[in-house]
């Protein structure tokens, strides 16, 4: 990938988040993510906004009926923040401004890369649009990680 498409992809405008999304994903998928990203990574788990230690997903999907649940991930130089509200799904958010550097970048895509390899769906990195549905994020994708190759492919004219 060309070193600087990061700044075709990661356009700062004000705020407006990038999500990682996966689709399809099961309880299974969920705690085998959690394992790695605790394993590999710097995260907070919280509840309501108060740190606590990072449970099993089973008691995740049970305290999602009653508490806000999120999960920030420490990358070089950055935040991502994982909201966990939907248990077929994951989405991530990246704030683009954070993304100043081609490190930086390549760090949001390797995060990326390894998830879809370790739970073997496609990732895509898309514009947030919280209400569509996933072939409406998939047509409005900036980059998607193909689980088998690991490839990375960059659509930076749907900004």
């Amino acid at each position: 990938m060309k070193a600087d498409i990061y700044k075709d992809i990661f356009i700062p405008d004000g705020g407006a988040l990038l999500d990682i999304r996966i689709f399809d994903v099961t309880p299974d998928d969920w705690q085998r993510l959690l394992d790695y990203l605790a394993s590999h990574y710097a995260v907070t788990y919280e509840e309501n906004g108060v740190p606590k230690p990072l449970p099993k997903f089973d008691v995740v999907l049970e305290k999602l009926k009653t508490t806000n649940v999120s999960l920030k991930i420490t990358l070089p130089g950055l935040t991502v923040n994982c909201h966990l509200f939907d248990a077929n799904q994951v989405e991530m958010d990246v704030l683009p401004e954070d993304v100043d550097s081609a490190s930086k970048a390549e760090s949001v895509f390797e995060l990326m890369t390894a998830i879809a390899r370790l739970l073997n769906k496609e990732v895509l990195l898309t514009p947030e649009f919280a209400s569509a549905d996933p072939e409406k994020l998939r047509s409005l994708a900036l980059c998607s990680i193909d689980p088998k190759t690991g490839d990375i492919k960059c659509y930076p004219q749907h900004q």
